[in-house]
This record gives structure tokens, C-alpha cells and sequence, in this order.
């Protein structure tokens, strides 16, 4: 039998999932951590919508709304939560959901991977280091991450009891790869690169609209 807190989340969430009245609007609040409030200049803001919409849609008015943002941040580096929970693009947005967001710095970043890699290297007795992969990024000169991949992950797929344990290894290893410096991209992450590349296409495209 359910508990009445339960039966009465339910019914919230079946309520809100109804058709709303015509131009009812949608509105969520946004709760900024600290350094992330810094650069927008407030710690909390309302947002409001004509229609249903889902979070990438929010995403995409938050950045427009705040393109500042944008220049400060690494791909991946903002911690996203709705109401208390990790945070989806397709996850659907009602009147009263709260939003939580936060940036955090390329250092915290990789060193929340490094702690990540080493978890997984100790819980499957993997014979390799972190410090060898780092290594192995700096020194590589290959454009690809075959020759990573091929030292530190096909060896060992045998050290893994599922698949979803595997897949799960691997995206960290992809993102060592590009969170990582390379010493033929002068000491560069290829996510500082791919930062910087983003940031000149947008220049371009605002001074070829006000020549316009």
C-alpha cells in the first residue's frame, strides 16, 4: 500500500502532467551556486515559458540569456540539477520545478577524473596507473586516441564482469583524452582548444551580422 507522501507526490506530478489552460505559462526558479552567480551578478532567477518545454530548451535560453557564461565554462562544466536530482535534456519542465547550477574550473574537473579512473583501476586490478595514462596523453603524438585506447583499454576487457562496467571505463578514458594536456597541442586540453574555437566561430558569426 502506498504511504500517503507518496500518494500525494503522485498526484502533484499527475497534475502538473495535464493539459494546461491556453497560454498558461511555464515557470521554474533557478538556484546559482556561488561562483556561477558571481558571473551572472544574482544567485536566483525566475524564468518563465508561453509553453511546455523540456530542459534542453532551458539550457538553450539560459546560455542566450547569459552568453558570458558560455566563455568561462569547459564543455562539462556545470553541475545541473532539477529539483534535487541530476539533470536531462529531455527531462519535461512544469510551473515550480527549481533548477540548480554550479561551474566548476578544468583543475576540478580533472582531478574528480583522476579520482573516478583510480576507482575504477582498483575495484578491476587493472596493472596500469593513472600517471601512466596521463603520460601517455602528453606524450602521444597521434591526432586520435587509437594508441591510448589500445594501451589502456582493449588489453583489459576481460577484467570486466559486464558490459556496462566496460562502456563505463571507456567514457572515462575518452575523457582523459580531451581533458588532459597534449604536448603537441602546446600543452593544451583539446577541450580548452575546442573552447576557444567555439568562442571565435560566435565572434565571427555577431561581426558578420552587424556588417549585415
Amino acid at each position: 500500500m502506498l504511504e500517503f507522501k507518496q500518494l500525494a507526490y503522485i498526484l502533484i506530478r499527475m497534475k502538473k502532467s495535464l493539459p494546461s489552460p491556453l497560454n498558461e505559462p511555464t515557470i521554474v526558479y533557478v538556484n546559482y551556486g556561488r561562483r556561477l552567480g558571481k558571473i551572472i551578478g544574482r544567485q536566483t532567477e525566475t524564468y518563465s515559458f508561453r509553453e511546455a518545454i523540456c530542459y534542453e530548451d532551458f539550457l538553450l535560453e539560459f546560455f542566450t540569456t547569459h552568453p558570458k557564461v558560455f566563455k568561462k565554462l569547459f564543455p562539462g562544466a556545470l553541475s545541473q540539477k532539477i529539483n534535487g536530482a541530476s539533470a536531462y535534456p529531455d527531462h519535461e519542465l512544469f510551473t515550480g520545478d527549481c533548477i540548480e547550477l554550479e561551474t566548476y574550473s578544468l583543475q576540478e574537473l580533472q582531478n574528480q577524473l583522476q579520482t573516478d579512473i583510480e576507482s575504477v583501476i582498483n575495484k578491476h586490478n587493472l596493472p596500469v596507473s593513472f600517471t601512466q595514462m596521463k603520460n601517455f596523453i602528453f606524450k602521444d603524438k597521434g591526432e586520435d586516441p587509437e594508441g591510448f585506447f589500445n594501451s589502456f583499454l582493449k588489453p583489459y576487457e576481460e577484467n570486466f564482469t559486464t558490459t556496462v562496467e566496460f562502456e563505463h571505463y571507456m567514457q572515462l578514458l575518452w575523457k582523459a583524452w580531451n581533458m588532459f594536456p597534449h604536448r603537441e597541442l602546446d600543452n593544451k586540453t583539446p577541450v580548452e582548444l575546442f573552447h576557444k574555437s567555439v568562442i571565435k566561430k560566435q565572434k565571427n558569426i555577431l561581426n558578420s551580422d552587424a556588417n549585415n
